[in-house]
């Protein structure tokens, strides 16, 4: 009896193993796949929000067991997604467009400049040069300049009163001045440029007067004579400041403004009135000379050319 029951608890103990064996299988993770066929899928049209296409005739195979919920995909949905999104939303960047016209090319190593000082209305109506003044910049920023200005002028004028009576008025000037420096320019705007500098120089001015028939050099005195003359030589050192304003990047006008010290020689015989060889009168004759400062500037508008 006890053999039977022995028996029996054996069958049924196996019967259980087998069981809890089978059972255990079937639940184990990725169990499903190794039940299931090779060629088994699940296929179904994805949502173009999901899978970001905008077809919906395209189709995506899903493996079972990924855990993608096809419940949640509608083959329907009217959603989609732009092939560039970036497109719908464009970044619109300003920026100005340079005009080379308006972009002025000033001074460089190696320029040259010719200027000069013109001088509108000076004498009645007309247009007058006084200077003249070059430049060569051996740098970007710094330049030799040569300043020089002359005057050669012969007038005569007839203040007879009839054809009989010879009565002229000769007026005769040589002026020569010439400096040279150097100027360090500074760079402020597109257009506008200053500098600062020094020259050194020298003068000669001479200048004259001489009337027969007269005792002034303007009315009619038969048998009178009348001069005056006035002789000048300087040499000088300035402390030069100036401004350009260039219009375009070959013409410029600008300014300048002297202040400096010199040492003068002058000779000036006064006005003298002779009758034959007798002196009637002589007015402020001077000889003398010594150092002195001035101020000048340019008295006028100086006109330039860059090459």
């Amino acid at each position: 009896m006890s053999f039977k029951k022995n028996l029996h608890f054996l069958v049924f103990w196996g019967c259980i193993t087998s069981y809890s064996s089978l059972t255990a299988q079937i639940r184990r993770p990725g169990s499903e796949n190794e039940s299931k066929p090779a060629n088994s899928t699940s296929t179904t049209k994805p949502n173009s929000s999901i899978l970001g296409t905008s077809s919906n005739n395209s189709t995506q195979v899903i493996p079972s067991g990924t855990g993608i919920n096809t419940s949640s995909i509608n083959t329907n949905s009217s959603v989609t997604t732009p092939p560039n999104a970036a497109s719908t939303n464009p970044t619109t960047l300003i920026q100005p467009i340079s005009n080379p016209s308006l972009i002025i090319t000033k001074q460089k190593k190696g320029n040259y400049n010719i200027e000069a000082l013109v001088n509108i209305g000076n004498s009645g109506i007309g247009i007058g040069v006084d200077e003249f003044k070059a430049r060569y910049f051996y740098s970007n920023k710094r330049a030799y300049r040569v300043r020089f200005s002359g005057i050669i002028k012969n007038d005569l004028n007839d203040i007879s009163p009839n054809k009989t009576i010879r009565a002229e008025v000769k007026y005769d000037r040589q002026q020569l001045l010439i400096a040279g420096g150097i100027e360090e320019h500074y760079n402020h705007t597109n257009r506008i440029n200053s500098y600062i500098g020094f020259e050194i120089g020298g003068l000669y001015d001479k200048e004259s007067t001489r009337a027969n028939n007269s005792k002034d050099g303007i009315n009619f005195a038969q048998g009178y004579n009348y001069e005056k003359s006035l002789t000048e030589s300087a040499l000088f050192i300035n402390g030069v400041m100036g401004m350009d304003y260039y219009l375009n990047s070959q013409f410029y006008i600008g300014a300048e403004l002297m202040v400096g010290v010199s040492n003068r020689k002058s000779d000036y015989t006064g006005k003298r009135v002779t009758a034959g060889t007798v002196i009637e009168s002589q007015d402020g004759f001077y000889s003398g000379g010594g150092f002195e400062g001035h101020l000048t500037y340019s008295k006028g508008i100086r006109l330039g050319y860059k090459f």
